[in-house]
């Protein structure tokens, strides 16, 4: 016996509490999901919602046809998805933590010619200046600058920078220009955040060490840093 395929519709319908309201949902004419509903009652042999032009409620029918309707329907989307994801295309949500500032541009960029490539894909894209879990917080993908340490996870160096020091002419005007380092042990300093959270009082070095200082100001928007600078 063949069974008719408007299981989803029933469900509509229901979730929905009117045709007129599925038929939107669903960008479908409300007589097409009448037509189906009435289809589907005749085949079982029971009127699974009472409707007219006052009342629409479900029957004992309905309702106990929905509770199994619901999880075959989700069963089956389950399945078209797995079934897609097997002719290795690349679709599908992608999460991703970005940080704030100018690198942001560049990565709308990047982010741009990507999705040129893989329309099908969806991006959920999440800025900022804090490390986030990968894992406990649901992340694809982290684009992070400086150094890298966790070696449970796997790197792909995207582009490289130097970082500098730097200090307006006002502020060497008045405390003198450090000779060495070793002199920025005492100076008014701006330091970020190691790991995006907490704060790192010191400046890296060319050699791979660092050189630790008193920071008079700890900051993790490079803007907010650079106006502090000139002030």
């Amino acid at each position: 016996m063949n069974t008719p395929l408007d299981l989803d519709v029933f469900v509509a319908i229901y979730e929905a509490g009117s045709i007129s309201d599925a038929a939107k949902a669903l960008g479908e004419p409300r007589a097409t999901l009448s037509r189906q509903l009435t289809r589907l009652e005749e085949h079982l042999g029971v009127r699974l919602i009472h409707r007219s032009t006052r009342q629409f409620e479900a029957t004992r029918a309905g309702l106990e046809l929905y509770t199994r309707a619901r999880r075959i329907v989700d069963e089956v989307k389950a399945a078209e998805q797995a079934l897609r994801q097997l002719d290795g295309g690349i679709r599908g949500p992608l999460r991703i933590s970005i940080p704030t500032g100018p690198g942001s541009m560049m990565f709308g960029e990047l982010l741009t010619s990507f999705l040129e490539l893989y329309p099908e894909v969806c991006p959920d894209v999440f800025a900022t200046n804090r490390h986030v879990d990968l894992v406990a917080e649901g992340f694809d993908v982290a684009i992070r600058s400086g150094r890298f340490n966790d070696p449970s996870m796997v790197r792909r160096v995207l582009a490289r920078h130097r970082t500098v020091l730097i200090a307006s002419p006002a502020y060497l005007a008045k405390h003198g220009v450090p000779q060495d380092v070793a002199a920025l042990a005492h100076h008014a300093c701006i330091v970020g955040y190691g790991g995006g959270d907490k704060v790192h009082p010191a400046f890296p070095l060319l050699d791979g060490g660092e050189i630790r200082v008193s920071p008079a100001m700890a900051c993790n928007e490079l803007g907010v840093a650079c106006a502090r600078a000139k002030g």
